[in-house]
C-alpha cells in the first residue's frame, strides 16, 4: 500500500539530490571520497526519480533527470579516457559544453522538482 507522503519524499529527496549535483558536479575530477559518495548518492536518487516518471509515462522529464544523473559521470569519463591530461587545449571547450549542458539540465529539473513537490502537497492537502 501507497503512503501519501511517498510523492513529497520522492520529491524532497530529489530537491536535495539537485543541490548535491549543482555544489559538487563541478568540471574537476573527484579527489576526495566524501564527494565521491555524495555524487553516487545524488545520481542513485536522480535514477530512482527516473524509475518513478518512466512509470508514470513521463519520458521528457525521465529524459531530464537521467541526463542530469549521468552528465558529470560521462564528462570524467570524457576527461579520463578522451582527453590527454590538463594540459589538452581541447579541455577548455569540453568544460564550456559540459557546463552549458549542465546548467540548462539543473534548471529543467528544478522546475520538474519544484513541480511535483506542488503536486505532491496538493494531493496531500485534499
Amino acid at each position: 500500500m501507497k503512503s501519501p507522503f511517498t510523492p513529497l519524499l520522492i520529491a524532497a529527496f530529489s530537491l536535495i539530490a539537485l543541490w548535491i549535483m549543482a555544489m559538487h558536479g563541478y568540471a574537476a575530477l573527484p579527489a576526495d571520497t566524501s564527494r565521491l559518495v555524495a555524487l553516487l548518492l545524488a545520481s542513485g536518487v536522480l535514477g530512482v526519480n527516473g524509475f518513478v516518471k518512466a512509470k508514470a509515462k513521463r519520458y521528457f522529464q525521465v529524459t531530464c533527470v537521467w541526463s542530469l544523473a549521468l552528465a558529470c559521470w560521462a564528462f570524467y569519463a570524457e576527461r579520463v579516457f578522451l582527453l590527454e591530461g590538463i594540459n589538452d587545449p581541447r579541455i577548455v571547450h569540453a568544460v564550456t559544453v559540459y557546463n552549458l549542458f549542465r546548467y540548462t539540465l539543473l534548471l529543467i529539473c528544478l522546475i520538474i522538482f519544484i513541480r511535483d513537490t506542488i503536486k505532491a502537497l496538493r494531493e496531500l492537502n485534499s
